[in-house]
Order: structure tokens, then sequence, then C-alpha cells
């Protein structure tokens, strides 16, 4: 079974990796064309479609199966890949209003109205519609979802009674859980987006900001690492959640009193809270722990070094009981028993991982099936996101981020997502995609010559390009629609069509 988000994220990485929405829209439309005609009997159907994709998949069925459609929104409604198969069917095939319809003619009813767009309940005029279809008492459809139904929890009390579901790539959760007969098919999703991260993670993951928000909405982290051989360490890790224009609102260092004081001089932008020590140690647990109450995840490792071992152990405990979200690198992922520790996202390089599995006691092998609710962030050449449940390679990235500090900034952008949505692996996926990324972005301006800090400047570029990218496809879709619009309205006067405006 697949959830709506993982499929949203499917969707969004299969174009990445070169099969267009429009052109799995297609391939969804032309499955459906052909189960239907070799395994359904029928004499005349009726596609519903609505404005969004649900209904662009029934447009193109419709051009398959050579049938009628019953379009129940606005032109100007549609989505941008609905809109160009809604240009692309014989307008004659087009009805606009219900009153037209004589639902006698049909003996098959098609349904893709919804989809898996529904939020709450559902509201007219498609309530009455989806009970209307419910008695008639005919051969239903329902294309990918039942329109009404929600996909993953199922709770909806009003949607399409289908005799048959044809759900596409994988069963949604609801469909199981009401008992409905489905038939998957497949769609051509490629086998990367099942395997490497993409744009479809950070999709998930980044928000846009509302324009009420305030300050801490987007989260507050609390930064504890630095020792005075290490200064630079969590200042990187700050950095780089500060650098994410969607991130964290707030980010405290909790670090020894002369890496604090050589962080503040460095930048005004992190808070730092000072301890009286070189190290830190047991005696300052308690001031940790309270400190962290403030927080919503704790970023610990960076530059501690080797001597607050216990420290780390004794803190990292406490704060699973206190149920923070965690973050766990460098130094800190060496003192830790991975069958001690649950829901955090650890962080380590091949060396780190191997000692991690040593002190867990854990062959490579089990390693899932001991995760505790963990994951694991792999850092090398081809980064590794695992969870008890799957694993997902991120192939950006090069070999100038062998560099020192970029392992900090892959932390402090896996803290600064994961703040935000509480989803662990798809934050760490989305990291490490962004990280790497901002690296091949700094390889074409500068080979290997760069260092991590200049990752931190580069990281709100690699988020905006993905904004602008959605920006630009907006407007394409506008223009589209105009031109398209213009030969529409020509068209309609010139041609059979059963319509209303």
């Amino acid at each position: 079974m697949i959830s709506i988000k993982n499929m949203k994220i499917l969707e969004d990485n299969s174009e990445y990796f070169g099969v267009s929405k429009s052109q799995l829209m297609e391939n969804a439309g032309r499955a459906v064309a052909n189960y239907i005609e070799k395994k359904v009997k029928y004499k005349r159907a009726l596609i519903i479609s609505g404005h969004g994709n649900n209904g662009g998949d029934g447009f193109v069925t419709a051009r398959h199966l050579y049938c009628n459609v019953l379009f129940i929104s606005q032109m100007e409604k549609l989505k941008q890949e609905t809109f160009s198969n809604y240009v692309k069917l014989s307008r004659s095939r087009i009805i606009q209003d219900i009153n037209l319809i004589d639902w006698k003619e049909y003996d098959l009813i098609i349904d893709a109205i919804l989809g898996y767009g529904i939020k709450g309940a559902v509201k007219e005029p498609y309530k009455s519609l989806i009970q209307k279809i419910n008695k008639l008492k005919k051969d239903v459809i329902s294309i990918d979802i039942p329109s009404g139904l929600d996909p993953d929890e199922g709770k909806n009390k009003v949607f399409i009674k289908p005799k048959l579901v044809l759900t596409f790539h994988e069963e949604k959760p609801a469909l199981k859980k009401h008992k409905l007969k489905t038939v998957k098919l497949d769609i051509g999703i490629p086998e990367k987006a099942l395997t490497d991260v993409g744009p479809g993670e950070v999709k998930a993951v980044i928000k846009e900001r509302k324009i009420e928000s305030k300050k801490g909405d987007h989260g507050k982290v609390l930064i504890i690492g630095g020792c005075t051989d290490y200064t630079g360490a969590p200042l990187l890790a700050a950095k780089a959640i500060a650098s994410l224009r969607t991130g964290t609102d707030w980010v405290t260092i909790a670090a020894p009193k002369k890496v604090a004081w050589a962080i503040n001089k460095i930048t005004p932008d992190i808070i730092t809270k000072k301890f009286k020590c070189n190290f830190f140690s047991e005696e300052h647990v308690k001031e940790i722990l309270d400190l962290s109450k403030k927080f919503n995840c704790i970023l610990i490792g960076p530059g501690l070094g080797n001597e607050s071992g216990e420290f780390v152990n004794i803190v990292i405990k406490k704060l699973i009981k206190m149920k923070k979200t965690i973050v766990i690198d460098a130094d800190a992922i060496n003192e830790i028993n991975l069958k001690e520790v649950t829901n955090c996202i650890i962080t380590p390089h091949k060396t780190e991982f191997t000692k991690l599995l040593r002190n867990s006691k854990i062959k490579k092998e089990n390693l899932k099936r001991n995760l505790n609710n963990n994951i694991i962030l792999l850092k090398g050449s081809k980064d590794q996101i695992i969870s008890k449940n799957k694993t997902k390679i991120n192939s950006t990235g090069n070999p100038g981020m062998t560099v020192a500090g970029t392992g900090d900034v892959l932390s402090g952008l896996c803290a600064g997502i994961v703040v935000q949505n509480n989803d662990l692996f798809n934050s760490a996926c989305a990291a490490a995609f962004i990280n790497g990324k901002a690296g091949d972005e700094l390889e074409k301006e500068m080979g290997n010559g760069f260092i991590a800090s200049d990752l931190t400047n580069k990281i709100p570029y690699v988020i905006h390009m993905h904004g602008r990218e959605l920006i630009l496809v907006g407007w394409k879709n506008i223009i589209a629609r105009f031109y398209n619009k213009f030969f529409l309205d020509y068209s309609l006067k010139h041609a059979n069509v059963i319509t209303t405006h």
C-alpha cells in the first residue's frame, strides 16, 4: 500500500527522472481504457470528470475509449495537465450540463470526479452528484480512488460505491479498509523514482510560510556541540539552518564559553548559551535538559570531541523520554547504542557507521530489524537513507564535498527541516538532496575548490530554484490557457457541442 503523500513524492520524482506528469496522466488514462476494453462488458460508457488530475485521467480515458464526458466544473479551474487533455478531447464529446444527461443511455459510469485531492467532508455540488450516482444501480468504475473517499483514512461517509477501482501503482489504504475490489495498473513510474531521492521529498517537507506566520511557528532548534578544539562545527550546522528560507525560525547553540564567544564574533544571527567549561560533562546535564524544554528539535554532536561520552548518553536518553525530535551527528554517534535510542535521525559516515554497529552489537544484515524507529543517513559518494521499511539512495553531490564540515551542514539541514514536520525519513532524504545539490551548484562555479561554509550560502538558492521552477510552470500554464481559450471559444462557435457556460 502507498499513502497519498508518498504517491505525490513518486510523481514529482518521476518528472525529475525523466517521465513527466503529463506522460504519467497519458499512461494512466490509456491503462484504464485498455483494461475496460479488454475486461469489462458494457454497451455505452459515460465518464464524469472534475477539474483536478483525476479529471485529467478521465479525459485521457475518454479519448482512448471514444466515449462522452460529463465535465462538472469550470474550465478556468483546470490544472495544467488536465487542461491539456481537455483541449485534446473532441468538443462534441464534452457535456457541461448535467440536465442534458439521459442516464438510461449508459450502462457504465466511470468516476473521475475528485481523486485523492479530497480534504474533509464532500461539499456540494459533488455530494448530491455522488449520492445520485450511488442510487442509479449501474456499474461504476472509479479511477484510482472512489470520489469522496479519503484515500489514507477512509473516514468519509459520502463517497462513490464502485463495482471496481482501477488504482495506480499501489493500493491506497482506504481501498483495503473498505474491502473494495481493486485492480492495480502500471502507469510507468521509473525505477529511479522508487529507489532514489528527488525533489518529491523536498516538496513534501519544505512548506511555504503563511502570511500570518510569527517567530517560532516554524520551529526552534537547539544545537549542542563544540569544545575548545572544534569551534567551527556547530556554527556550520546553525548556518545551514539559518540559511534555509523556509527553515526553522530560531536557532540556539549551547557550547563551551570560548566556542560560543567565537561564534558570536563571526555572526550576530545565532543565539548562544555559554557554558563555563572546555567540554561538556555530566555536571552540565540538568542545565542542558532545562534549556531543551524550549526547543522542538535537538541536534547533538558537532564538534563535541571525545571527552563528552557519558554526557551524550545521559542527555540523549533523557531527551527521548521528553519526546524531543533528535538529530545525532559526529562525536555523539560514537557514544550511542542503536537499541537504546528511538525516533532519531542519525547521520554517520562509513567509519562512524561501523562503530555504531559494533557498539550496538548489530550485524549489518540485521540493521533494519534493530533500527527501533530511527533513521540512518549514511553519508558517502551516494548517501543511503535507511528506515526499518525502506532504503533510498541520494546521488546528488560530488567529490568536492569530502572537505571537512559538509557533514555538519547536512546535520543542520536535517534538524532545520524535521523540526517543521516531524517526518524523519523524508526530512533526511530532503536534507541529503539539498546538501548535494548545493555542492553540485558550487562545483559548476568553483570546481572542487569550495569549502563547507560555501554550502550554507548556496542552500537557499537551491530551494529558491525549486520554487522558481513552480512559478515558471504556473506562468506557462496561464499563457497556455489564454492561447487555447482563444481557439477553444472559436471552435465552440463552429462545432456541434453540448455545453453550457
